[in-house]
């Protein structure tokens, strides 16, 4: 369930990142 729950952290704020470029 961690992992789960940090590939889903790690989504988003790639998202973040992506949505700032």
């Amino acid at each position: 369930a961690d992992l789960v729950l940090g590939m889903h952290w790690l989504r988003g704020l790639g998202e973040v990142v992506w949505d700032f470029v």
